[in-house]
């Protein structure tokens, strides 16, 4: 059984086995060696180059399970949904549902791979992995509310152009 976790880009890699690891307590999702891990892992690197991984992933033989993350951008999660849903559709899935649904949609088709997508941040909103991110700070963090403001004054005063 062959399965594919494709995400959008590196970012997303690096959270996701990081989050896995410190939540599952398994290193590397169970896989003895880095090379295992990165087979499993698809890093697409932009949007459109995650739909051509996930269609090319449909001809590959024995697969089982493929995983999408992908960021809702300022499209939002119902946008980026549809064009996640059009691949599915031209694979032969029926019955998909019009947004995506809150806890992550999964996809199952008659003799045909099991789908997994999440939209970054939360399936329902516009925004990226860094909201998503955001999100698993506590309200009561005291140190978020002075590195927004440090941020801010850095843009404001053109003191330090970051990517």
């Amino acid at each position: 059984m062959k399965q594919k976790l494709i995400a959008e880009g590196i970012n997303d890699f690096h959270v996701i086995k990081n989050l896995a690891n410190k939540r599952l307590r398994v290193i590397d999702f169970g896989f003895e060696n880095e090379r295992r891990l990165k087979s499993f892992f698809v890093v697409a690197g932009s949007k459109e180059e995650l739909k051509s991984k996930f269609e090319l992933t449909f001809e590959e033989a024995d697969i089982q399970n493929i995983g999408i993350i992908i960021d809702a951008d300022e499209t939002g999660a119902v946008a980026t949904w549809h064009s996640i849903k059009r691949i599915l559709e031209k694979e032969g899935y029926q019955n998909l549902p019009a947004q995506p649904m809150l806890d992550g949609t999964i996809i199952v088709g008659v003799n045909k791979p099991k789908i997994g997508i999440w939209i970054m941040p939360d399936n329902q909103s516009a925004g990226y992995l860094e909201y998503f991110l955001a999100s698993l700070i506590p309200d009561e963090d005291n140190l978020l509310p002075l590195v927004r403001q440090n941020v801010q004054y850095l843009l404001d005063n053109q003191i330090n152009r970051f990517t």
